[in-house]
């Protein structure tokens, strides 16, 4: 098939799923220095880009004009328009539920961290998405600020000094490196509120109501989609309830997008175990027509001279971040280079990938090939997995409605 023919518990819910009513929940002030900061354009070295730039609501958290375009449009720009990374923008709603990257002795494998490769560890901030919010000030392919002090001058200068103040005291600016990172906690503890973790799509108030049907549920142990019907109904089509069951069970979705409570009862799955996989994606050529030069093969975990350094065997090398599909849908293009530009071209490359219709894969060592490559899907059990894949959204805009908000957010 041709790419180009298809173009911790939860503080506080920002659902109230019993009442059926949504109720906004106030922010805390750091929370709500971290959204000051999270939109401001002051932070960017042409003021012209923020982290919502690239992280916007609309989309997910991940790059609006990705979305709008997620064919010749695979990964952001930098706040100079010229500069690009290689991969693609992941949304960060709900990465605030990362663990700190590390090894883990019972899976055998790396977990946690943030960025495809899991740079940001939160070995130095105690957080890997507080570490995750520094990276792009000082990045050219981000905002491209020059120093750590020109960032700090310009929360020191903007119209939230008293907002900062009022959280990290008078001392709060006593010297740059603790500065900073007070403002990479703020952002992130606006990332973790549950303004921007909602838990708010159709599958969460399906989920509640499993909940008051059973409290200890466990939605992972749906596999058969012939028994749906005694789950209940009125939320959730035949077909999404069927996609569920498949994602657990036939198609083995489930086995690194956990679909289990993150907590049981309290916080509805992620669908990520945050570990690091390589699933053969084939590199993407668009990537190279826009940088208009040849790019190096990008070996994500195994490429970052930390994990090479013990890993003389080679065993992390094309290996990358397994992202959480909350939000899925609104997150186009998808892999780590961008490379399928609809959730059909990614779903069908996981179900097909070891028949021999597709590019080889970018990196060819450790590819996962005990769970994605040859499933046996059916064309319908594609279409019920992606059906389900929708109700896992925290709002749902179609068609001009949806067009309208992508064009505004990308122009932003």
């Amino acid at each position: 098939m041709n790419r180009k023919n298809i173009i911790c518990s939860v503080v506080g819910l920002f659902l109230i799923f019993a009442s059926g009513k949504a109720m906004a929940v106030e922010l805390s002030p750091l929370e709500i220095l971290g959204e000051n900061l999270f939109k401001t354009k002051k932070l960017s070295l042409y003021q012209n880009r923020s982290c919502k730039s690239c992280h916007n609501p609309i989309s997910g958290y991940a790059d609006p004009a990705n979305l709008l375009n997620p064919v010749k449009s695979p990964v952001s720009f930098g706040a100079d328009g010229e500069s690009m990374s290689i991969r693609n923008t992941p949304s960060l709603a709900y990465a605030g539920f990362t663990p700190t990257f590390h090894w883990d002795d019972d899976i055998g494998g790396y977990v946690g961290g943030l960025f495809w490769d899991g740079s940001a560890t939160g070995h130095f901030l105690g957080d890997p998405l507080a570490e995750q919010a520094q990276d792009p000030f000082l990045n050219p392919v981000g905002l491209a600020m020059p120093d750590k002090g020109t960032v700090v001058d310009a929360v020191r200068t903007s119209h939230y000094i008293t907002k900062f103040i009022g959280v990290f005291g008078q001392d709060g600016f006593a010297d740059i490196d603790s500065a900073y990172d007070h403002i990479a906690t703020a952002i992130a503890a606006f990332e973790r509120s549950p303004k921007v973790a909602k838990f708010a799509s159709r599958f969460d108030s399906f989920w509640q109501a499993c909940k008051e049907v059973d409290p200890a549920m466990d939605l992972s142990a749906i596999t058969d989609p012939g028994t749906v019907q005694s789950l209940p109904q009125g939320v959730l089509t035949e077909q999404e309830l069927q996609g569920l069951a498949i994602f657990n069970g036939k198609g083995g979705c489930a086995n690194c997008h956990t679909s289990s409570d993150y907590e049981t009862g309290v916080t509805p799955p992620l669908f990520t175990n945050s570990t690091y996989e390589n699933l053969g994606v084939p590199f993407n050529p668009e990537i190279e027509e826009i940088a208009q030069d040849t790019l190096a093969i990008d070996y994500g975990l195994g490429g970052r001279d930390d994990i090479a350094a013990n890993d003389p065997a080679g065993l992390e090398i094309g290996k990358f971040k397994v992202p959480t599909l909350r939000n899925i849908a609104l997150t186009a293009p998808y892999g780590h280079n961008g490379y399928f530009p609809s959730l059909e071209l990614m779903v069908h490359f996981l179900n097909t990938r070891e028949l021999g219709s597709w590019e080889p894969p970018e990196v060819a060592d450790n590819i996962n090939t005990q769970d994605v490559g040859r499933l046996g899907l059916s064309q319908e059990e594609e279409a019920a997995i992606i059906a389900f894949l929708r109700t896992l959204s925290d709002h749902e805009l179609t068609g001009p409605e949806l067009y309208n908000h992508l064009i505004f957010a990308a122009e932003k």
